[in-house]
């Protein structure tokens, strides 16, 4: 996965314009009223961007979009304002299209603006935490507290989102009587450590790896 280069300035905060865009679907009733019914909440959102370039700048990031993301068809990494804040979010340039202006020549050469819109997945943040295990072909989580669980091994099974990274929400620990673990397995003879619940709370809004039989957690990114 690629990341926005650190090296080249962040997009113009002024005329940030971010449209979220959960996917609802209207019905018109027979009495008038309108029904909307929420189908997900993973449909990315649009952002328009615009950057301001030095030449040397501009000539840099013309190079990582044609060569890194492909001419804007791959997803990146890039630190987007939303409600966390300012956070690495996936991004994609939506058709790949760029608007590129010469703004002015001043002393120290041109400037360029470039504008595009985005297609930005639904920031992370929160309870959630997107986990990228070692060569797993699936993943479980098995949850459990002293003298009590009411979970059968292997647990709960989590789902891949179109990313391809499994996601686990938090709040299945929520409202247990006594501080709960996390053993993830892939329910073939393969097992994590067990990780405790506050441990859990520290990964909230983060990519990880986690590692079979072992304590250790790779942080991949994160976005809170």
């Amino acid at each position: 996965m690629q990341f926005y280069p650190s090296y080249l300035p962040s997009p113009q905060q002024r005329g940030f314009n971010y449209k979220i865009k959960p996917n609802i679907i209207r019905t018109q009733m027979a009495d008038g009223h309108v029904r909307q019914r929420l189908v997900n909440t993973g449909t990315p959102h649009e952002l328009s961007v615009n950057f301001i370039f030095s030449d040397e700048e501009y000539r840099k990031f013309m190079a990582w979009y044609r060569k890194d993301i492909n001419y804007g068809q791959d997803w990146f990494y890039m630190p987007v304002l939303n409600e966390y804040g300012s956070t690495d979010s996936l991004c994609r340039i939506q058709n790949g299209e760029l608007s590129a202006s010469l703004n002015c020549v001043n002393n120290n050469g041109p400037l360029w603006s470039v504008q595009c819109r985005l297609d930005v997945e639904p920031g992370i943040g929160g309870d959630e935490v997107w986990i990228d295990p070692e060569g797993w072909d699936e993943l479980y989580a098995y949850i459990w507290v002293a003298y009590y669980t009411n979970y059968e091994w292997p647990g709960i099974k989590l789902k891949k989102n179109k990313l391809g990274y499994y996601v686990f929400k938090l709040n299945l620990l929520k409202g247990y009587p006594y501080d709960g673990y996390v053993e993830f397995n892939d329910n073939n003879g393969n097992t994590t450590w067990s990780f405790y619940s506050y441990e859990i709370d520290d990964w909230a809004g983060r990519i990880i790896k986690v590692k079979p039989d072992s304590s250790e957690v790779e942080y991949l990114s994160w976005f809170s």
